[in-house]
């Protein structure tokens, strides 16, 4: 009885908090910026919320040729593509420097090769061959460079493996200034399991050893919101994980019912690394602690580390004092470069970008032009070769696929199928019997032969 009445209290008091926000968001207009990186999932749950409140107007604000959300979709592309009322900016305000203009004016317009071209001397191209190592000399070199002359460039990378590299350079180099002090101390930390929804369904794509940590509770499993839980088991055909709490608890979580229930956001998945820290360390907060107002990506700078605990100075120039075994201290790493990904809507006056042909998919359009963007006064652009990137943004634009496009597609593919059929049947010459050839003009040849492919799914449009 008195849970039922708790329960009621509680009911009643969520009930009076959303009349009170909707009195304050009635009528109201709100901005989305960076709408690129939003998915179908999250666009569907803010026009929910909007409604819910009585929101007067959703403006939606980005670029359409930045990068996307990791999850599925490209909402924000498709309303543009339908046709919702739209105001499009053409003047580039934040390059000063008129050739890194330039090169950003033709990366919008999705010529990468242009682009790339236009920067001129400000590439530096290490070999075909180069492997990460050898990109992050160069970039190390054009930062030191920068340094030196009293601008400290931001370092721009497509890949966590990279911005290792830089730290593990750019600290000795620092050490050696005698900007960073004293002992090494060695800190724990997790590191973000880069996972679509549809990966994350799947006990296949664990190890024993990560770590999940729970963003809502899960109650058939009897684990809390909050809570960090080891990965100690997996049972691949009934996609189930068996995980275990720092007091030996156990606990077993149904990856099919997650997925049933679409709770995408339920948990994130993390594995256990060790990194070096020193007095004077830059580090960036990995994960968004609201209590104390640590945000995602804002750096903080240690001040000193003793036995009893930490001493950082955050963002705004206010300091805390941390105990060693502080949880948010899981969740930093070295701030001395950053991925596209993050530095997506930053601006700054000197960049140092590193992209090579070899970077798989992260080698992109939509990557290489955030990363020219970013720069408002000067760039120096760190690949292996020009022109195997090139050719290799060419083919990958980086843009998250849209259903509706696909479906257009494959019906194009399937009436210029037809349509090509049609003219080999009219391109057939009166050739004598014992022959027995068929004439087709050599460009509807090679234009059956792309319409063939697609039909048997060798190539997709």
């Amino acid at each position: 009885m008195e849970r039922k009445l708790e329960r009621s209290g509680q009911v009643k008091s969520l009930a009076k908090a959303l009349d009170q926000d909707r009195i304050e968001w009635k009528g109201r207009a709100l901005l989305v910026d960076e709408s690129s990186l939003l998915s179908n999932r999250q666009v569907e749950r803010l026009m929910k919320v909007a409604d819910g409140l009585t929101i007067g107007r959703v403006i939606f604000i980005g670029d359409e040729r930045q990068l996307g959300s990791p999850e599925a979709g490209a909402p924000w592309r498709l309303m543009l593509n339908e046709g919702i009322d739209q105001a499009r900016m053409t003047q580039i305000q934040r390059q000063k420097d008129p050739q890194i203009k330039r090169s950003v004016e033709h990366l919008a317009k999705g010529e990468p090769g242009r682009g790339l071209y236009a920067l001129g001397s400000r590439v530096i191209e290490v070999g075909k061959n180069a492997t990460d190592k050898g990109l992050a000399q160069a970039a190390f070199k054009a930062w030191a460079q920068s340094k030196d002359q009293g601008s400290e460039a931001s370092i721009i990378v497509p890949t966590h493996s990279l911005r290792g590299e830089l730290s593990t350079l750019i600290r000795a180099e620092l050490t050696k200034r005698g900007e960073l002090t004293g002992p090494n101390h060695s800190l724990d930390v997790l590191r973000q399991v880069r996972m679509t929804s549809a990966e994350s369904w799947r006990a296949s794509n664990y190890q024993e050893g990560q770590v999940l940590v729970f963003h809502a509770g899960v109650r058939d499993a009897g684990i809390q919101r909050g809570e960090s839980l080891t990965i100690v088991g997996r049972d691949e055909r009934n996609q189930r994980l068996v995980l275990e709490g720092s007091d030996h608890r156990r606990a077993e979580l149904d990856l099919t019912k997650q997925a049933a229930s679409k709770r995408a956001n339920g948990f994130q998945t993390y594995e256990r690394d060790q990194i070096a820290v020193k007095d004077g360390e830059r580090l960036v907060w990995e994960r968004r602690e609201d209590e104390r107002g640590f945000n995602t990506g804002e750096r903080f700078t240690v001040t000193a580390v003793d036995r009893w605990g930490w001493t950082i100075r955050a963002a705004d120039g206010q300091e805390h004092r941390l105990k060693t075994n502080d949880p948010a201290l899981q969740f930093v790493s070295h701030g001395y470069s950053e991925t596209a990904d993050r530095a997506q809507g930053q601006t700054y006056p000197d960049v140092v970008a590193v992209l090579s042909s070899a970077h798989g998919e992260a080698a992109n359009q939509a990557r290489a032009y955030v990363q020219i963007s970013r720069a408002a006064q000067s760039l120096t652009f760190v690949t292996n070769d020009t022109q195997l990137l090139a050719f290799k943004l060419n083919k990958q634009d980086g843009l998250n696929l849209i259903a509706s496009d696909e479906v257009r597609a494959t019906r194009e593919a399937g009436s210029e199928l037809a349509g090509l059929a049609l003219a080999m049947g009219k391109a057939q010459q009166p050739l004598p019997a014992a022959a027995g050839v068929e004439v087709i003009e050599p460009q509807k040849e090679r234009g059956l032969d792309r319409a063939r492919q697609i039909s048997r799914g060798d190539i997709s449009l």
